[in-house]
């Protein structure tokens, strides 16, 4: 278990593509990007400022976590081919 408080990103290289999801959104998921690599600055329970590395899915799940304190989902990342999947998989459901 990792305790992040007030995490940022100071660092990010690289790029993956991935399938990411969110329980957030049930049942839906898309090819989102991402950087490969990051470094996260945070508090820890002491209050004190730490860093972190974190490489491909760690990567991923660091951004992801960071994206919902910040207000947003993955869903605003979906690559834009993905957008369109995504809405003509909706209307061939209904």
């Amino acid at each position: 278990l990792l305790e992040l408080i007030n995490p940022e990103i100071i660092e990010a290289t690289g790029e993956q593509y991935e399938v990411e999801g969110c329980l957030s959104l049930p049942g839906k998921s898309g090819i989102t990007k991402r950087p490969m690599c990051v470094k996260v600055k945070a508090q820890n329970r002491e209050g004190r400022w730490c860093q972190y590395k974190g490489e491909g899915l760690k990567a991923r799940a660091f951004c992801h976590e960071i994206d919902h304190l910040d207000g947003h989902l993955y869903t605003e990342r979906l690559a834009p081919e993905e957008v369109i999947n995504q809405i003509k998989l909706e209307n061939d459901i209904d």
